[in-house]
Parts: C-alpha cells; sequence; structure tokens
C-alpha cells in the first residue's frame, strides 16, 4: 500500500503511544480513518470490527478473474502471534456464513493481550461473509510461518472487489 507522508506520520504515532484498554483486552488504537465499529463475541473469541470513520464511496468491483491470486508479501514488522492469527482464521470459517457489519476494513481477534488483525485497502459494497476473509488469512499464515506473522496478500478477491488484504498485529495495515 502507498501511504502519503501525513498517513505514514499518523501511523508512526499510533505505534509510539501506548495500547489502551478496552473491556481487559489490548487493543492498539487504529488510526483516525479507522473506528471500532462492531464487537462480536464468537464462541469464546472477541472481534473487535475497524471501519471507516468517514464514509468513502465504494470501490468498483471485479470479476473473480480479474484478481484472486493471492500473491503474499512477508513482512518483519509488526508481527502478530501466529496461534492468535490461527484461532482469527478458525472463528473466520466456522462462523462464515455470517455477514459482515456494514463498511468495515478490519477484524480483530485479541487473546491475553495479543491480537492479530486482518484489514483490507478497499471498502466492498457487496455482501461480505467471514469466510470471504479466510483464504487470504491461510496464505498469509502459512507463507510468512514463524512463531509470528505479518504480510500482506496482493490481489485478493472479497466479494468481488480487488483489493489488498493484510494480516498482522493492528488494524489498519502491516506495514
Amino acid at each position: 500500500m502507498l501511504f502519503t507522508n501525513i498517513t505514514t506520520l499518523a501511523i508512526m504515532a499510533i505505534i509510539i503511544r501506548a495500547p489502551w484498554c478496552h473491556a481487559g483486552l489490548i487493543i492498539p488504537k487504529a488510526s483516525e480513518a479507522l473506528a471500532v465499529i462492531n464487537v462480536e463475541t464468537v464462541g469464546d473469541q472477541t472481534l473487535h470490527w475497524y471501519g471507516l470513520a468517514n464514509e468513502a464511496p465504494p470501490s468498483p468491483f471485479l470479476t473473480k478473474k480479474a484478481c484472486g491470486d493471492n500473491k503474499v508479501d512477508c513482512d518483519s514488522r509488526h508481527q502478530a502471534s501466529t496461534r492468535i492469527c490461527g484461532l482469527l482464521w478458525r472463528t473466520l470459517v466456522s462462523s462464515g456464513g455470517r455477514a459482515v457489519p456494514r463498511s468495515p476494513r478490519a477484524v480483530c481477534l485479541s487473546q491475553r493481550g495479543e491480537q492479530c488483525c486482518t484489514s483490507w485497502a478497499r471498502e466492498v459494497p457487496r455482501p461480505l461473509f467471514y469466510r470471504d476473509l479466510a483464504p487470504a488469512v491461510q496464505k498469509i499464515s502459512t507463507s510468512c510461518a514463524g512463531n509470528r506473522v505479518s504480510g500482506l496478500s496482493r490481489d485478493t478477491n472479497l466479494a468481488g472487489t480487488c483489493t489488498t488484504q493484510c494480516l498482522s498485529n493492528r488494524a489498519d495495515g502491516c506495514r
């Protein structure tokens, strides 16, 4: 993802700040553009959904033939626990038919002071289901294997929208 200098500075400011606490879980504050839009419990896991604070117009969607290769780039920054990312993946798969809340851009699973998040670059105008997020989460986890993981999947198809999907320890991207 390309960032402007202001966005990069905002992200650096977020990284430097200490995490804030919500409901006993440590959740890093997302960028000013993202806000928690929903908190839900699935089984014994808590998911925090992040969306645009100021709603943007939906991006155009593409057909599955235009994207969906999930080309992965691993990163050493903002690494999340592979175990917690596995829990996030299992939660997305086991709840596959559930619809994602309106206009989110990230979902995080928190446990024992750590979190794993998957975020995506474009708003998805079509209905997005939990299962739509799982393939890139799995491919990034597998491709960037180790005790900790951070990476992005380029060319990801989310319900007909071609975008970049990230897996890291924060809601606003892995880089």
